[in-house]
Formats: C-alpha cells, sequence, structure tokens
C-alpha cells in the first residue's frame, strides 16, 4: 500500500521528520518525509496497510497540538521505496 500525505499546521521545526523516520523504522515502513516551503510538512510511505495506517495514526497521536490538517490519499500503487528517510526541498 502507499500512502502519501501532507500534514498542516506547526508542523515544521518540532522533530516532526525525525519522529516520523523513528516511527517509520519501528513500523518496517519504507518512503520518505520531508519539509514543504509553504509551512506543511509530505511525506510519502509503503508498506502493508496496517503498518502505514499505523504510521500514520502514530503521527496524529504524537503531533496532535501541532498538526492542524492533514490531508492523505491511499492506493494499492508502490514505486519500491528505499528504507525511510528524511528528503530536503531544493
Amino acid at each position: 500500500m502507499r500512502l502519501e500525505a501532507v500534514f498542516h499546521g506547526r508542523v515544521q521545526g518540532v522533530g516532526f521528520r525525525w519522529t516520523a523516520c523513528k516511527f517509520a523504522a519501528r513500523r518496517g515502513v519504507r518512503g520518505w518525509v520531508m519539509n514543504m516551503p509553504d509551512g506543511t510538512v509530505r511525506l510519502v510511505a509503503e508498506g502493508e496497510p496496517d503498518q502505514v495506517r499505523g504510521l500514520l495514526a502514530d503521527l496524529k497521536r504524537a503531533f496532535a497540538g501541532y498538526v492542524s490538517r492533514c490531508e492523505y490519499n491511499e492506493s494499492e500503487h508502490e514505486q519500491g521505496l528505499g528504507p525511510f528517510d528524511v528528503r530536503f526541498h531544493r
């Protein structure tokens, strides 16, 4: 399963990306997370549905006071992403 999510709110500068990496590693999820110029954080994750949905739930719970909104799409299409990491916007 593939999940593409955008987190809105005060999500930059609060350890969101590094926490996402930690949670993803615990769940065996592949993908990446990146701060965007508009102040949001974008996440792309692939794995078993329960792993990926669990990662999303972990992040929503851990950053409940910072995330004002989360938009996401799920699909069955996977692109074979590597180990979960932080990407940097160019």
